[in-house]
């Protein structure tokens, strides 16, 4: 689906597609191998093919002249986006150094079963951690997984405020030049 939403250009959609088929076939191989490399490298393509799709969306953004409501959910995608993406790569994190994160309880409540974790909980610790929310419930051990998860929060905070001051400038520019 999201190599579809950024098949404006023949170009992206060809990249976007060189990116997924290969992440897809190694997810599906994944399931069917229990295979650790092929876990990590699935997780990798992924980071690497949602960061493209991330990229693609915030050049929209970027170069919109207006903030319209196509910019606007480009901008919201673009969030949740970001999100998604570092939930791969503290995955990644987890699965080349275990125990670089505490479940706590969490492990329990989800019942693990892939090897490369459950992505759920990374993407629920990727969105608390983006949103800098910090319930508490998972704790980063690790030094990388410390300062990825304080380099995530600083990327959400001014995500925010530097995307909301485009949008806001981009409006008043519009109605201004009405």
């Amino acid at each position: 689906m999201a190599s579809y939403a950024v098949s404006h250009r023949r170009k992206v959609l060809v990249a976007a597609l060189l990116l997924a088929v290969p992440t897809l076939i190694l997810w599906w191989s994944v399931r069917v191998t229990d295979s650790m490399p092929f876990a990590f490298v699935g997780l990798a393509l992924a980071a690497i093919f949602f960061l493209f799709v991330l990229f693609v969306l915030l050049h929209h953004v970027i170069d919109s002249d207006r903030a319209d409501t196509s910019t606007i959910y480009a901008a919201m995608s673009a969030y949740l986006l970001i999100g998604a993406t570092w939930a791969f790569f503290y995955a990644l994190v987890d699965v080349a150094s275990p125990g670089s994160f505490d479940f706590d309880s969490l492990t329990e409540q989800a019942a693990l079963n892939a090897p490369h974790g459950d992505l759920r909980l990374y993407s629920y610790y990727s969105l608390v951690t983006l949103s800098t929310l910090g319930y508490g419930d998972i704790t980063p051990l690790s030094p990388l997984a410390r300062s990825l998860s304080a380099l995530e929060a600083v990327t959400g905070q001014l995500f925010i405020a530097v995307l909301l001051a485009r949008l806001v400038g981009l409006g008043i520019a519009h109605r201004r030049a009405d």
